[in-house]
């Protein structure tokens, strides 16, 4: 990451990197202080923090399932929770990046349960402020799909073949 950031500087770029782990309270509070101490506001916030572990329910592990509930599911939450009250001031916006896998068959469990997640901490975040008349501009979910990995698998276990053919089919 801090690499990636000295590049964009060189570049030109603008960046302030924070190296933390979304699923540690003290962790995701520091990443939007530092953003607000830096900038003097927050404007948006897009949580896009998650992990892809591949495994049905028999395959998936304690551990592999612990691991994504802390970061794709409590690092969603604690982001937002962090970001709310910095966002209400500036009349800000949240994005969060969910998955097709929210509301598509997808074998690997626990992405499945915490993409779903944060279709319902999204709807909360919205239904939750309107009720408020908190000044956020708008809370919006985005559903992102990966079609194949590096492997060249993919999440639904279709072959790379059936998605080109997918896509040449009008």
């Amino acid at each position: 990451l801090l690499a990636l950031a000295d590049e964009l500087r060189d570049s030109g770029a603008e960046v302030e990197a924070v190296v933390g782990d979304v699923s540690l309270v003290d962790d995701a509070r520091r990443m939007i202080q530092t953003a607000v101490d830096r900038y003097g506001r927050l404007d948006v916030l897009v949580a896009n923090a998650g992990i892809i572990p591949l495994g049905d329910i028999l395959e998936s592990t304690v551990e592999v399932w612990d691991q994504v509930m802390a970061v794709d599911g409590r690092g969603m939450w604690l982001t937002c929770k962090a970001a709310l009250p910095a966002l209400r001031e500036s009349a800000g916006s949240i994005v969060n990046i969910s998955s097709m896998a929210a509301v598509e068959p997808n074998p690997n469990v626990a992405y499945k349960v915490t993409k779903t997640a944060v279709v319902a901490l999204t709807e909360n975040l919205a239904v939750f402020n309107a009720e408020l008349a908190a000044p956020l501009a708008f809370v919006s979910i985005t559903f992102a799909q990966i079609l194949v990995d590096p492997c060249g698998r993919t999440p639904t276990g279709a072959s790379e073949d059936s998605f080109a053919a997918a896509w040449d089919d009008p």
